[in-house]
């Protein structure tokens, strides 16, 4: 994927994040049709270490909502993480 300038503001009930795009994957859904996932970047609240989630591809001008978005947390931190 080219450069890329995206950024999305996921705002819940824990405050405003911010999440930018980062690039694509091509992934199979369950009935064998191919699609591509879009790779955001957002920071760990309690440590600030990157991490990464994905959604749909967002079309152009879209508004994008996603639970993706609702998460806080890097991998060490995630709620139950030992």
């Amino acid at each position: 994927m080219a450069a890329v300038d995206k950024v999305v503001a996921a705002v819940s009930r824990s405050g405003v994040r911010l999440f930018q795009l980062v690039g694509s994957v091509p992934y199979t859904r369950l009935d064998g049709t191919a699609t591509t996932l879009a790779l955001w970047r957002g920071h760990c609240r309690q440590c600030g270490n990157a991490f990464t989630v994905a959604t749909p591809m967002p079309c152009e001008g879209s508004r994008m909502s996603s639970k993706a978005f609702e998460r806080v947390h890097c991998d060490d931190h995630k709620r139950g993480a030992k």
